[in-house]
């Protein structure tokens, strides 16, 4: 047994080291554009992030951008995702050991999970979805190891850990009765429940209780740049929706402006089912072929039969989260919560072949087999893989913001669409390249309402596609500079 467990440690250390070297090979080293870049701007400033805030992220992000002082804030916040998205490898991996998968299977199976597409391209790019998500695998293994072992410190971790993760990233939040059932596999004592209770409690308080006394604060200290300048729009990235109030607070954390409630609803929709059950039989086609998916159904139905309730539960942790963004028209990259997807389908794969061979041959080929599954993960980590994830960078890269700084004049007001304002408030706010530049997130029709002399005073530009000129009735616009597909223009009275 002690040979076994030192196996263990090794293979998930090489789990943890062959995931970070692939993700950090195909890290994003600049800035990005849109939900990017705002998650490469607002911990580094001890912002407000878009709905529905991120406190947790926020945090951690600001802890871990002050507290590693090498390469760009950028950067070091993409490393955070890199690192994160390897310890969901590894945390899936130990879960899969504590189902009895055989470890060079469970550490074959975890690289092969982490080398999907979808898992790789968003592991080298700033997100609180990716730290979410490895926080919620990692409560997931917690939680199947309290099944079996029964120590109270190992359900408290268990609970702490899911506390942090919706902390992090509120959408976890819909796989509580996945971990609720498998919580329920075995009773705890009378002294077991109080605590992990009192400590998911305490973690998820403190985190969002983060957002009202930051709002606040924002504006007591006048810190809120476009509130100062008289546009009555609280900023996107220092005080976004101003949480100090509770019907502002309410309005941020559930999505409700962006209609994140009601994708509940749509969710039962048969037409959301049949949705969601195409893209991921597609992703998985794409990704394993039309073989993979039918041994993968397969899988499924034996382990949700063989495991019960586990199984059920792992199940029930991994499908709502991307069925609900699926349901949910505001969310412009399901991709990113596919991975929960796909950890349903890895873990049945893994541990039904390990039954299959067990049950049959009686022999220990399950290594053998697992040997074969590593010729075929490194056969399938081609470059094929990398060329998508280096067009995804050039996609969502801000080289185009970047080259236009220069042709922004101190103290100007930009207006952007979200897309660009995220990296120029990075480029504003955290790295101070236009000194007293304000960004204001918002469409050219704000111009129409904004305080009289306000132009007379300081310069106002608008960034945004490089299309036709931006129309007003009340402004008229000089194309200032163009650059990477993007356009500046000056505005000016039309009068």
């Amino acid at each position: 047994m002690p040979a076994r467990r030192g196996l263990q440690r090794w293979l998930l250390v090489a789990v943890f080291a062959c995931s970070a070297a692939l993700y950090a090979a195909t890290i994003d080293r600049g800035l990005d554009l849109g939900d990017y870049g705002d998650f490469q701007t607002v911990p580094y400033i001890l912002g407000i992030a878009y709905p529905p805030g991120f406190p947790g992220y926020t945090l951690l992000g600001w802890l871990w951008s002050h507290g590693l002082p090498v390469g760009s804030v950028a950067l070091r916040l993409n490393v955070l995702s890199v690192v994160a998205a390897a310890a969901t490898n590894v945390s899936f991996a130990a879960l899969l050991l504590e189902l009895d998968v055989a470890p060079l299977a469970a550490a074959v199976a975890a690289l092969l999970f982490g080398t999907t597409y979808q898992s790789w391209t968003h592991a080298g790019a700033a997100s609180a979805h990716e730290v979410g998500t490895a926080l919620l695998v990692a409560s997931l293994f917690f939680a199947v190891r309290w099944v079996r072992s029964g120590h109270g410190y190992v359900l408290t971790s268990a609970a702490t850990l899911y506390a942090l993760s919706i902390a992090t990233d509120s959408s976890t939040v819909l796989a509580l009765p996945g971990l609720a059932l498998i919580f329920s596999c075995r009773a705890p004592t009378k002294s077991e429940r109080w605590l992990p209770a009192l400590c998911a409690c305490i973690v998820i308080a403190g985190a969002y209780a983060y957002l009202p006394l930051r709002s606040g604060y924002v504006a007591t200290h006048g810190l809120d740049p476009t509130r100062a300048l008289g546009l009555n729009e609280p900023d996107q990235f220092f005080d976004h929706h101003h949480p100090a109030t509770l019907h502002n607070f309410v309005l941020l954390t559930t999505g409700a402006a962006s209609g994140a409630p009601s994708a509940f609803r749509a969710m039962l929709s048969p037409h959301a089912i049949l949705r969601t059950w195409n893209d991921f039989t597609s992703l998985v086609t794409e990704e394993l072929g039309p073989l993979a998916l039918v041994m993968g159904v397969v899988a499924v139905v034996v382990f949700l039969v063989r495991r019960g309730r586990i199984a059920v539960g792992i199940a029930l942790v991994s499908a709502p989260c991307a069925w609900y963004m699926t349901s949910w028209g505001a969310e412009s990259d399901v991709g990113r919560y596919v991975p929960r997807e796909l950890l349903l389908l890895f873990t049945a794969l893994a541990w039904s072949s390990t039954w299959v061979v067990s049950s049959t041959l009686r022999v220990r080929a399950i290594w053998g087999g697992a040997l074969v599954l590593l010729v075929v993960w490194i056969a399938a980590v081609d470059t094929s893989h990398v060329s998508r994830i280096a067009q995804d960078r050039s996609t969502r890269s801000a080289m185009g913001v970047a080259a236009v700084l220069s042709s922004i004049p101190r103290d100007a007001i930009v207006l952007a669409p979200f897309t660009y304002a995220a990296p120029l408030a990075y480029a504003f706010y955290v790295e101070h390249r236009v000194p007293g530049a304000v960004v204001v997130c918002c469409e050219v029709g704000l111009l129409e309402h904004a305080p009289a002399g306000l132009l007379r005073r300081r310069p106002m530009l608008f960034l945004d596609r490089d299309t036709a000129a931006p129309r007003s009735s009340a402004f008229v616009f000089e194309r200032r500079r163009t650059a990477s597909g993007v356009a500046l223009w000056t505005a000016r009275p039309s009068g």
